[in-house]
């Protein structure tokens, strides 16, 4: 992209990806407007008009210029039709000192709209192509999509986990289905999870030879019944007292079934051989009813869990309500609260309570966001223990926050506009009442003249030993109403 002519030596659009300029343009970005500096409002003749009571654009410095010249299809031809309402905080629409029609940054937001560009330009050479709003959401997905693939890996989930390995068997099938391979990939994918098994877990190891183990006995049982054949039977029993840990001198059935029971044995007696062929297994009975008597067990662990998990979510709920206004709102305001500290009560009605209300309901509507969320309440529906899900519960508070954050220097530029006019308005009214007081006349009369009145005010000397003279009233309010001495 060849750069259009920049008076001050930079071109502050053009060297920008036309996404990144569309994100600052429309107000919104997911990089987050970091502008810091004050709010200034624009007239549509392009001169900066600084509303009353609002900071105003420091002295001496002078403005980036962006050129508005060049191809008309260019993101500066397009932002140069924009209406001064629509341009972001801290960018302006004028003419430069010869006259020249351009777009103005002040040195803050340029601070601001120059990392950002370096940023994107980064981005573009790490994943080589262009840094676009698909392209990074498609890695983004990606990415929460590894981070689900490895929360249900180590979940302890076996429903989780089988979940994973299924789609590992399906893309393998479907790998063979499509030709991509000549021979069933899930194969030696067996043999490499067997044997990295035994390498690096021999707990993990032990657990898979003896779920193999009881299949394995279980055939032989069936095997012996079906084909009647009591010696392949008897080898069984033996099999299955060797793998419940029980030499040859338990001889009691009685014993070595009840702790083949507990280790999920298969074990049956020379007595049941007959219903077991005729499909009838008594031990699998057995197992039912103690699986249901455990269901019932967990049952009350999993509600005390339950209760536990419902705690821990209100006190996560609690901590993103209060971190959101303390850590994302009132910092968002941080350059405007000074001006309004003689009007603390409008403050908080006018400037902090509409933008907390817009972040929230951005918050709660952030599909991204949900997701993150989504898969942090599910570590912790399984952590072990409390310190563990508080350690979850840090992680989901920060992501609002820095979420809150990003969308707070969005919202703002309206709400403080706003709040800007009605301030200015107020501080008209207020200074018009004064200049009304001080323009009122004082009433008529002679100066220094204090109304008196013609009934009980005599003087104090008329009244004659402390007590009230009627005669001397009377002359008083004579000399009241028709003067003389």
């Amino acid at each position: 992209m060849t750069p259009s002519f920049v008076s001050s030596g930079a071109d502050l659009v053009s060297m920008a990806p036309p996404d990144l300029f569309s994100d600052v343009t429309s107000g919104g970005s997911d990089f987050g407007d970091t502008d810091t500096g004050g709010d200034t409002a624009f007239s549509d003749e392009g001169e900066v008009d600084n509303t009353p009571d609002m900071p105003e654009a420091e002295e001496g410095s002078d403005p980036v210029e962006v050129d508005e010249g060049g191809d008309p299809e260019t993101p500066v031809a397009a932002a140069a039709v924009m209406e001064p309402s629509d341009l972001p905080e801290g960018v302006t629409k004028g003419k430069d000192r010869n006259g020249k029609p351009g777009l103005f940054v002040t040195p803050e937001r340029w601070d601001n709209i120059y990392p950002h560009h370096q940023l994107v330009q980064q981005v573009s050479e790490l994943i080589g192509e262009p840094a676009t709003v698909e392209q990074l959401k498609l890695r983004h997905d990606a990415y929460i999509g590894q981070e689900n693939l490895y929360t249900a890996l180590t979940s302890a989930d076996p429903n989780s986990q089988a979940a994973v390995l299924n789609d590992f068997y399906n893309e393998m099938a479907r790998e063979v289905s499509e030709g991509g391979v000549a021979s069933d990939p899930a194969v030696p994918f067996a043999e490499s999870f067997y044997s990295t098994t035994k390498e690096r877990s021999p707990a993990a190891f032990a657990a898979l030879r003896m779920s193999a183990a009881r299949d394995f006995v279980g055939e032989i049982f069936r095997e012996a019944a079906e084909s009647g054949d009591t010696a392949l039977f008897q080898s069984g029993q033996h099999i299955a007292r060797m793998l419940a840990g029980m030499g040859k001198d338990v001889t009691d059935p009685a014993k070595v079934r009840s702790v083949a029971d507990r280790m999920k044995i298969p074990f049956y007696t020379h007595a049941e051989m007959g219903g077991l062929k005729q499909g009838t297994d008594p031990i699998a009975q057995l197992r039912a009813e103690n699986q249901r008597l455990q269901e019932q067990i967990s049952g009350r662990t999993t509600n005390t869990q339950a209760a536990q998990f419902g705690e821990w979510s209100n006190r996560t709920n609690s901590a993103i309500a209060s971190s959101v206004l303390s850590d994302a709102v009132t910092p968002a305001l941080a350059t405007v609260a000074e001006s309004w500290k003689s009007y603390p009560a409008d403050y908080q009605r006018l400037v902090i309570e509409p933008l907390h209300r817009e972040v929230e309901a951005a918050l709660k509507t952030d599909p991204v966001l949900a997701q993150r969320v989504s898969t942090l309440k599910t570590l912790a529906s399984r952590a072990a223990t409390a310190q563990k899900r508080d350690e979850i519960g840090q992680q989901i508070v920060q992501s609002y926050v820095n979420r809150a954050k990003q969308i707070a220097d969005v919202k703002r530029k309206p709400i403080l506009e706003f709040a800007a006019t009605w301030k200015a308005e107020r501080s008209a009214q207020t200074h018009k009442r004064l200049t009304a007081a001080q323009n009122q006349s004082a009433p008529k009369g002679a100066a220094g003249a204090v109304p008196r009145s013609v009934l009980g005010n005599a003087d104090p000397s008329a009244k004659a030993g402390g007590s009230y003279d009627a005669k001397s009233a009377a002359q008083e309010a004579r000399r009241l109403i028709f003067g003389g001495a």
